[in-house]
């Protein structure tokens, strides 16, 4: 499938303490089911609870891009520590 840029779109929030995810409509801006959890530690153990968080939403299927928002500087040169994914 390719985006026609008319779906909706996935938005995680993924701080340091939790993941917030949503499903957001680009056209109107309305943002359905919200899914939060805990920021595990470690990497791996991060991915998996952000794939969790997106996969529990109700029409994740639908979503035609995802967007992963981070805390920190978002120069390419900065490193922001995030112990729970180092």
């Amino acid at each position: 499938m390719s985006p026609t840029g008319t779906g909706p779109v996935v938005g995680v929030d993924l701080g340091g303490t939790k993941i917030l995810t949503r499903l957001v409509d680009p056209s109107t801006g309305r943002a359905d089911g919200r899914v939060k959890a805990k920021t595990p530690a470690g990497p791996g153990a991060v991915l998996d609870a952000v794939v969790d968080t997106i996969t529990t939403l109700d029409g994740w299927e639908t979503a035609e891009a995802v967007g992963v928002g981070v805390p920190g500087d978002p120069a390419p040169d900065a490193r922001q520590d995030m112990p729970q994914v180092e």
